[in-house]
């Protein structure tokens, strides 16, 4: 069989590749990865560039809805936490065994529209992501709080803004390019 992480899968699981491409606007759900019910497998890599106006995009949540659940669970309060950094990334760039962040630079260019530009990795190996009844995962061009709650990441892609949630600061549309590779098979 295939291991991915401490995850047996079977032989006949076969690694795909999703990539998702373009300008996305502010506060829009990007698809990281989705595969219907009925299939099983587990995620191996996450690939996230990004060019923006602004750092708000690092607000942005990853969530995803696994096994035909229709409970979303957050796997981050922000893209950075995806990651395995803090603070918008504030100690720099950092290439560790299953995560990193490749590139981040900052434009001195007034109203430069990739003045924010970025690329990470994520291995999901110590921290497996597997399914057995599909997958939705989706990341966040920027993100909201909860004006009741004051916790992060409220809403997901069928319900973006619920009653009692605002966005954080001010994202731009962003330029994103996004590669997944997940070992998948049919149940």
């Amino acid at each position: 069989g295939v291991r991915v992480g401490d995850v047996e899968l079977p032989v006949k699981a076969r690694l795909l590749s999703v990539r998702h491409t373009g300008v996305y606007p502010a506060m829009s759900f990007v698809p990281l990865l989705e595969f219907p019910t009925g299939t099983a497998g587990a995620v191996l890599l996450t690939s996230l560039s990004v060019a923006s106006g602004t750092e708000n995009f690092l607000e942005g949540c990853v969530r995803a809805q696994i096994d035909g659940s229709d409970q979303t669970t957050l796997l981050s309060s922000g893209t950075e936490d995806y990651f395995q950094s803090a603070f918008y990334f504030n100690a720099g760039t950092y290439q560790f065994a299953e995560a990193g962040l490749t590139h981040l630079k900052k434009s001195q260019v007034d109203n430069d529209p990739k003045a924010w530009t970025l690329s990470a990795y994520k291995l999901h190996l110590q921290d497996a992501l597997p399914f057995r009844n599909g997958i939705n995962v989706t990341w966040r061009n920027g993100d909201t709080a909860s004006s009741i709650t004051h916790l992060k990441c409220c809403g997901d892609p069928r319900e973006p803004m619920p009653p009692g949630c605002y966005a954080l600061w001010d994202p731009r549309p962003s330029k994103i390019d996004v590669l997944v590779l997940a070992y998948v098979y049919i149940v």
